[in-house]
């Protein structure tokens, strides 16, 4: 079988970014086990994304983005390009879950859920 993923595009300095990341990192270690796969595009220095992901021990994927990702989100349904952006993709490759706000952890979960 395929591998659920969890796409977010965010930075650093948006607060409701950093507010999701906790839970991303904690349902990532959940769900490793059951083919899930968190992935972030930061939108941000490096350097920047390197230390938030050292102090909070963040276990899955970051990748570093620019401009041109807010295109990319937006090519994905993000309308507006606001920051955070999440894309939840089922196992069959499918767009399930587009949200242009900050993720809850109880909300992902029940969606993870859902497509297991």
């Amino acid at each position: 079988t395929g591998t659920i993923l969890v796409l977010n595009i965010w930075a650093t300095w948006s607060r409701p970014c950093r507010a999701e990341m906790p839970a991303f990192a904690e349902l990532q270690t959940k769900y490793q086990d059951h083919n899930v796969q968190f992935v972030g595009i930061a939108i941000d220095e490096k350097e920047a994304v390197t230390r938030f992901a050292d102090e909070l021990g963040i276990t899955f994927p970051l990748l570093l983005g620019d401009m041109t990702t807010i295109g990319f989100s937006k090519r994905l349904g993000n309308r507006f390009g606001g920051l955070p952006y999440t894309v939840i993709v089922d196992r069959q490759g499918n767009i399930r879950h587009r949200q242009a706000a900050e993720m809850h952890k109880d909300d992902l979960d029940r969606l993870i859920q859902s497509l297991l």
